[in-house]
């Protein structure tokens, strides 16, 4: 007994006198040279998990500039899994992945169009991709939020109609552009400004072509005129008939 009673008593005294010590330790305020300054880390060629597994492109910038053409369906045609359905020069609703009409939504600014091109593939769509700031093509389970309409896909057209934000200055644009082959007159003019806190927009938007002229003769129009007489005289012929 009289051997471990003092050792214990030695265990003891030391783990206070070092949790003493640790405590002093942590109470006492850092030193500045013993800060660390602040590390910043950047990647420039890192993407987020989510923009990764998201199927969404966005086209904008110098890039839509280069690309924009007279309809929306031309104008996304050389996209990953994205062609046009033309039914003429002036139609070309997009395709997404082999699918159409009301099985893709065309929206403008986030609200849906409400056109013929719903319910004609001869029609084009109702928004002018000239205007457009930015183009969004969302495709596969991204487009299950928009419903059972954007089965195949949806393209979202951002022009800034509804400005979400004052302009710090005044945009104007101005675009005039003339076509040989059909004898197109295309104009586009846009101006974003803002008064106090009211925001601005002006857009106007100007088309009118001929028929594309090609070398020879696509339809005869000899032949159109007697096909018609003939019609004509079936129908004359047939309702005789009946009588």
């Amino acid at each position: 007994m009289k051997i471990v009673f003092p050792y214990r008593v030695a265990s003891v005294l030391v783990i206070g006198s070092a949790s003493t010590l640790a405590s002093a330790q942590d109470d006492a305020p850092l030193h500045e040279d013993e800060r660390i300054d602040e590390i910043i880390i950047t990647a420039p060629f890192a993407e987020s998990q989510a923009e990764t597994l998201l199927p969404i492109n966005v086209i904008s910038g110098e890039e839509l500039r280069e690309k924009v053409t007279n309809t929306l369906g031309d104008t996304l045609k050389n996209e990953i899994g994205v062609n046009s359905a033309s039914f003429g020069s002036g139609v070309g609703q997009p395709i997404i992945r082999g699918q159409t009409g009301n099985r893709v939504s065309v929206l403008q600014n986030g609200i849906a169009l409400t056109d013929a091109s719903n319910v004609s593939p001869d029609h084009g769509n109702g928004v002018e991709p000239l205007l457009a700031d930015r183009l969004e093509i969302v495709r596969g389970p991204s487009a299950l939020l928009y419903g059972s309409g954007a089965i195949g896909g949806v393209v979202n057209v951002i022009d800034n109609r509804i400005p979400e934000t004052l302009p710090g200055q005044t945009d104007f644009q101005l675009e005039q552009n003339y076509n040989s082959v059909n004898n197109e007159n295309k104009t586009v003019f846009r101006l974003d400004s803002s008064i106090g806190n009211v925001g601005i927009h002006l857009d106007y938007f100007s088309r009118d072509n001929d028929n594309v002229e090609i070398d020879g003769f696509a339809i005869d129009e000899i032949g159109v005129e007697r096909l018609e007489e003939l019609t004509a005289a079936f129908i004359g012929d047939d309702h005789d008939d009946d009588h």
